[in-house]
């Protein structure tokens, strides 16, 4: 989420269903996207197989 409002860069969400909308917002503490503003995202789609290789790589917590 773009918090350009709040002058703040972006804020990740974490759902395990797209279609329900239904999103955690994360705690300022629990992640770090590094010194500098982000200004451009978007949700990358991937495939069962590609998430299997990530989960495996780096955990799912």
């Amino acid at each position: 989420m773009d918090r350009f409002a709040e002058k703040k860069g972006y804020l990740p969400l974490l759902t395990s269903h797209l279609e329900s909308g239904d999103f955690q917002v994360l705690s300022e503490e629990s992640f770090d996207l590094g010194k500098t503003k982000k200004r451009h995202g978007r949700i990358l789609p991937i495939t069962a197989e590609e998430g299997s290789h990530l989960l495996k790589a780096f955990g799912d917590d």
